[in-house]
């Protein structure tokens, strides 16, 4: 929604905009694999390795610059959510796909019809009891 100007309009008791609301993403990742200390130094990491399908489609097709998500501890104890982050990016082709030394390769992707994608995820504020 490039170029779209915010407008308010006031109408029968309910406010009117014009604007797709923002929307909020879970976005999980293993402490041993992207602890938050790590994200908290990065400011700003490329997603990768999501080799979910469902996962990957809403990169593509729902995450937009500007959304909030929350960064989640899976596999902590206990797991939580320990941050506030922002969708950084419109989505972009995983280059870990095509990386053959990578975990997260794919001989099926190439650059002219990429499999995979990924966002840039900017960290926005600590959100946990737990300490970084």
């Amino acid at each position: 929604m490039q170029g779209v100007r915010f407008r308010l309009a006031f109408t029968e008791g309910y406010y009117v905009t014009n604007i797709a609301p923002m929307k909020y993403w879970l976005m999980k990742s293993d402490i041993e694999d992207y602890p938050l200390e790590k994200f908290i130094k990065d400011k700003v990491t490329p997603w990768e390795g999501v080799r979910n399908y469902q996962a990957r489609n809403f990169m593509m097709n729902e995450m937009k610059p500007g959304d909030k998500g929350i960064f989640y501890h899976s596999n902590d104890k206990p797991s939580a959510a320990v941050a506030v982050l922002e969708i950084a990016s419109e989505a972009k082709p995983d280059k870990l796909a095509q990386n053959k030394k990578s975990e997260y390769y794919d001989p099926k992707a190439n650059p002219e019809k990429p499999i995979w994608f990924c966002v840039d995820v900017k960290y926005v504020k600590f959100g946990s009891s737990r300490q970084p």
